[in-house]
């Protein structure tokens, strides 16, 4: 369903659509070493049953609006940031209970038996899950950085005892391992719009991912992208049929909604091809800021920006094919090669090491922590994994973008090639 308020706009109404296994985050129970007062109704002298939980919010979001005066302490105190659960053994059966109306209780819930053996049968086998495991709807609430908001999450239960390898085993591990339990849950929206009356298209919104709200379009009669990569942000320009939005609003009340904004500038920003890369400036190893487009030498036509680290063996194995590309195409094609990582040495080391000649940057962070990254350059261009190859032109349109292997380093010094022989 869509709307517009006037022809600039796009008004998209959202919805859950539940039971896509596209669209499902996977995420191990987190158990508890010892049983919260406000639980009742717990066997706490079973040994063979472990009381774990599902987080819906994380404690640190609510505590920061009720610090901030955001919430009410009513509101503060009535809030239910985790469904729990129990995990167990029962003579030749195996099962496990959800509080699934978040009561704090258990005896009014639904005990879930199933065979012994079914814990290591279960990896990788959807049929099997989706034999014997249903779907919990659970209403929650939920916290933006301003208020409260009402969802329903779409949970599936079910036992893995081979999602986490310990290094050593003993029956206690074992046990562990048997009432190790997985859930599965769809947390994405789902919109179908017309952008034109021959176009027809669809949007996944992930609500909360890792970089915040991810947006994901396609056209209706294709497959969304589950690339890691290959998400739109807020703010970010998107471009439906042959016309350029900004995804500009995601309404959570009175109903979920997505708002695009018509983007009649000339430029359009982002981090895919089709889109302009902004002119960044790249710290050097002097500790200088150089412009992108500054960094074209002569008659080049083109500029490879490789995102690497000393820390990455994958970067490094390519770098004696980056020199050889260097040699071969230096009068077309330029080289800027920014490192992720904070000491600068080993990078000034590993460039000495190898005569590495071309321009070199860094974006002094720690890797691999998971955080997102302050550099404007790293997290508008979405920079994740590592390589990462971007080819822009002189006008700085992105012309290709790849994750680097040797694989996809051929098909990059193919497009290079076909690009030059124009």
């Amino acid at each position: 369903m869509i709307s517009c308020k006037n022809k600039n706009d796009l008004i998209i109404d959202l919805y859950k659509r539940h039971g896509d296994p596209s669209s499902t985050i996977l995420t191990p129970v987190s158990f508890l070493n010892s049983i919260p007062e406000k639980l009742k109704d717990v066997y706490t002298s079973d040994s063979l049953s472990r009381v774990g939980y599902f987080e819906i919010t994380p404690n640190e979001k609510i505590k920061k609006l009720f610090k901030e005066k955001k919430i009410s302490e009513e509101e503060y105190q009535d809030f239910k940031s985790r469904i729990y659960l129990i995990s167990g053994l029962s003579e030749d059966k195996q099962f496990f209970i959800v509080d699934e109306n978040m009561n704090f209780s258990f005896k009014d819930d639904e005990v879930v038996f199933f065979d012994k053996q079914i814990t290591n049968l279960t990896a990788n086998n959807n049929k099997l899950i989706d034999s014997l495991f249903r779907n919990y709807l659970i209403p929650v609430s939920k916290v933006t950085k301003d208020f409260i908001y009402k969802d329903t999450v779409s949970l599936r239960f079910y036992p893995d005892a081979n999602y986490f390898d310990y290094p050593e085993s003993n029956k206690n591990v074992e046990l562990k391992n048997r009432l190790q339990l997985i859930t599965e849950e769809s947390s994405y929206f789902y919109g179908e719009f017309s952008a034109s009356p021959k176009e027809q298209f669809k949007v996944r919104v992930n609500k909360d991912g890792f970089f915040g709200d991810e947006f994901k379009f396609s056209n209706q009669n294709q497959k969304f992208s589950n690339a890691f990569y290959d998400s739109y942000l807020l703010k970010d320009d998107v471009k439906i049929g042959k016309e350029f939005y900004v995804i500009d609003t995601l309404i959570l009340d009175p109903k979920f909604q997505l708002k695009l904004k018509k983007n009649n500038k000339i430029k359009q920003f982002g981090f895919r091809p089709g889109f302009k890369m902004k002119d960044y400036g790249i710290e050097n190893l002097e500790g200088d800021k150089n412009k992108v487009s500054s960094l074209f030498i002569g008659n080049q036509k083109l500029l490879l920006l490789d995102f690497w680290g000393t820390w990455c063996e994958p970067c490094k194995e390519l770098t004696p094919r980056l020199i050889q590309l260097n040699k071969s195409l230096n009068d077309n094609l330029g080289l800027v090669s920014v490192a992720y990582q904070e000491d600068i040495e080993p990078v000034k080391k590993y460039n000495l090491d190898n005569d590495i000649k071309w321009f070199n940057g860094i974006v002094k962070e720690k890797p691999k922590t998971n955080n997102i990254s302050k550099s404007p350059l790293i997290r508008e261009l979405r920079i994740i994994g590592y390589p990462t190859f971007i080819l822009v032109d002189k006008e700085l349109n992105i012309l290709y973008k790849s994750y680097g292997n040797d694989e996809s380093f051929d098909s990059l010094v193919q497009f290079v090639n076909n690009y030059l022989e124009k």
